[in-house]
């Protein structure tokens, strides 16, 4: 694609159709309608991307609390478990408790990766675009057999 109608589509247009519902139906019809192609990894057996909408110690509430439960749960049940928050965070909540300075937070045993944009400052369907990409590719790299997004209907 000429890079200058990939920045028109990327930058300028699809922002402006997750404003309607017109704009958002054919936004997730051209997603859904493109060509299916074959895997890009072989997933392994027993390993999990767990994305958090929110962790300690940026936050400290009964979720942040959960999803470091949870997550050492799984890793000692045997899991490989990758933590990653919603791209974006923390940066892009302005009630966090302390500023993030690095990609990576290590919790007790736990190491949550950040990744800086799309931040959750843009219109729902937009971000979820961006952001799902973000995971994807997260993803491939670490090789998951699976993608648990936890929490609020934006991160889900």
């Amino acid at each position: 694609m000429n890079p200058l109608i990939r920045f028109f589509d990327q930058v300028i247009a699809r922002p402006w159709m997750s404003i309607s519902r017109w704009g958002t139906t054919a936004l997730l019809t051209q997603a859904l309608t493109k060509d299916s192609h074959t895997p890009q990894f072989v997933p392994q057996a027993g390993t999990m991307l767990y994305v958090a909408a929110s962790t300690l110690p940026y936050h400290i509430s009964g979720y942040t609390n959960r999803t470091q439960a949870v997550i050492r749960a799984l890793s000692q049940a045997g899991k490989t478990v990758y933590a990653l928050t919603r791209p974006g965070y923390p940066w892009d909540r302005p009630d966090r408790l302390q500023d993030a300075q690095e990609t990576a937070t290590q919790v007790e045993e736990i190491k949550y990766h950040h990744f800086r944009t799309p931040r959750n400052n843009r219109p729902v369907l937009f971000y979820t675009f961006q952001a799902a990409k973000v995971i994807a590719q997260r993803a491939q790299e670490q090789k998951v057999a699976l993608i648990h997004a936890a929490s609020n209907h934006v991160n889900a």
